[in-house]
């Protein structure tokens, strides 16, 4: 008799509910011997084997093993439909649900788009079996595989495929898994796999709550390394930044970011200098400033609160020059005017009036007159110019509303004028005796309007503002409706070049010179 025959007639005998199936056990054993066979036996073994698996409990790691046989063939037909089956196993006996997940996400790295499908789909039936015990199996993979490509793909498949599981199974109880499992992974994990990783986290419906929200920053802090030096460079400013961006959604009333701020503030800011000589340096040390910027309302006082005003003070005034010498008319000269960055000195004195709030005898202090002083005439040079700056964009803007104007264009001018209006809010702040810090404005590049409740943006709920309200408002009014283009650095001909002369406030930029508003 033909084999794949003999293979039928077995199946017959075996189904047949009139026969003990323990009368009939070399028969079974026939079919497991089948996968040593040509392909067509190979191909009915694979679906035979886990049919009558419930029959014979004293085979069943004799026939998984036979079957995981077929799932490492060298036909890649056999080996998708031996994929196939595997899920008969795990509904026959959960035993198997951890160890058919491990060897599932190992096949995770095949190339064969064909194949990738039917893994997956197998991974989604058994995670419907018992979502724990897969997860378990699948975890083993990340933490001790060897293979990038296994590791980085069952974690894409995670964080793509899990929200969609049914909420009967992704219960609370499966999330503070999920969780734990995380945790345990994470210092076996480079940093690009623990970035790969941490949306699973912030879509869990448990990732709402403020303890659940403090651990991830928790974690975040432990892969940004806040106890280390910092060592600049593109892929560690890059990196660190990134940490920076998941932890920010999860800062609020409740949740605080001074371990982040003084780590900037103390180790990051302190080498802006060897930032900027980075390849894209100037890129990157805007980024670390704004990103200080957006954490800083989440600020408590602490212990190095005056370490790091410190720190933001003399790097403001880097930023923000001395009044000139002025004008010699005898002899003609005139003073050169600077060329400032708007976007920093925005974000600078933003973080620095946060500071004040935690330490405002830094400026009003008898012994620190001369430091406010000295910054006051800055801050009052600087004034000058913003105040030109904000009328001269007003009209433009206005302007453009009656001719025909490049969108990009407009944009520009409306995110200089926001930032013009957020320093000279600042300004005006620091110059009220005694300086009072009740002013709010929403920071330039974020939308104009924004609402202030503290959930992750990565859990898919709209992320409101810290409570900045924008000043932009009143503008608005003059101008029937705001911009709320998200911020995007001007360039070309919105030049650095403040005119700082009252006389000469319509000629706040200057064209043709190429250099750039931040």
């Amino acid at each position: 008799m033909d084999k794949v025959d003999k293979l039928y007639q077995n199946y017959d005998i075996l189904a047949d509910p009139k026969n003990k199936p323990s009368e009939h056990e070399v028969l079974y054993l026939e079919i497991i011997q089948a996968v040593k066979g040509s392909t067509s036996e190979k191909m009915l073994a694979c679906q035979f084997i886990p049919r009558f698996l419930k029959d014979f409990p004293e085979l069943q790691e004799t026939a998984l093993d036979a079957q995981l046989d077929l799932v490492e063939d060298a036909d890649i037909a056999i080996r998708k439909h031996a994929v196939k089956y595997l899920p008969s196993f795990c509904k026959e006996s959960i035993a198997f649900i951890t160890k058919i997940s491990d060897i599932l996400t190992q096949l995770l790295q095949s190339e064969d788009t064909g194949e990738l499908a039917t893994v997956h789909t197998a991974l989604m039936t058994i995670l419907k079996i018992d979502i724990k015990l897969t997860l378990e199996g699948m975890f083993v993979q990340i933490a001790t595989t060897e293979e990038d490509t296994i590791r980085k793909r069952a974690i894409q498949f995670l964080c793509t495929k899990f929200k969609f599981l049914p909420p009967e199974l992704t219960t609370k109880e499966v999330e503070e898994f999920v969780l734990e499992k995380c945790k345990a992974v994470f210092p076996e994990i480079g940093g690009d796999d623990f970035l790969n990783l941490m949306p699973l986290l912030s879509n869990l419906k448990i990732a709402k709550t403020i303890p659940v929200q403090q651990t991830l920053v928790y974690l975040i802090a432990e892969q940004a390394e806040l106890d280390a030096e910092f060592q600049p460079s593109p892929d560690n400013v890059a990196g660190f930044l990134q940490c920076v961006r998941l932890a920010l959604p999860y800062f609020s009333a409740f949740i605080h970011s001074t371990d982040f701020v003084t780590y900037i503030c103390l180790f990051v800011v302190t080498k802006l200098k060897e930032i900027e000589q980075l390849e894209g340096g100037s890129e990157l040390s805007l980024d670390v400033i704004k990103l200080l910027a957006e954490i800083s309302p989440y600020l408590t006082a602490y212990e190095q609160s005056k370490e790091c005003t410190e720190v933001i003070h003399k790097v403001l005034l880097e930023y923000i020059p001395l009044p000139p010498p002025p004008t010699d008319a005898e002899n003609g000269t005139q003073s050169d005017e600077p060329d400032l960055k708007f976007t920093h000195i925005e974000c600078l004195l933003f973080v620095f009036t946060h500071f004040l709030k935690h330490c405002p005898e830094f400026l009003t202090a008898a012994d620190n007159l001369q430091r406010f002083k000295d910054l006051k005439a800055r801050l009052q040079f600087l004034a000058r110019g913003v105040q030109n700056g904000i009328k001269t964009f007003r009209e433009s803007l206005v302007s453009n509303k009656t001719k025909e104007t490049k969108a990009e264009e407009t944009k520009l001018k409306a995110i200089a004028l926001r930032t013009m209006n957020n320093i000279n809010s600042l300004i005006k702040d620091l110059f009220r005796i005694p300086p009072t810090f009740k002013t709010a404005v929403t920071l330039s590049w974020k939308p104009a309007t924004a609402a202030s409740t503290k959930v992750p943006v990565t859990a898919g709920i709209k992320r409101e503002s810290d409570g900045i309200v924008s000043v932009e408002k009143k503008s608005a009014k003059r101008d029937s409706k705001s911009v709320r283009e998200l911020y995007q650095p001007p360039g070309g001909k919105y030049s650095t070049n403040v005119n700082f002369s009252q006389s000469r406030g319509s000629n706040f930029y200057s064209r043709g010179r190429g250099k750039r508003f931040y």
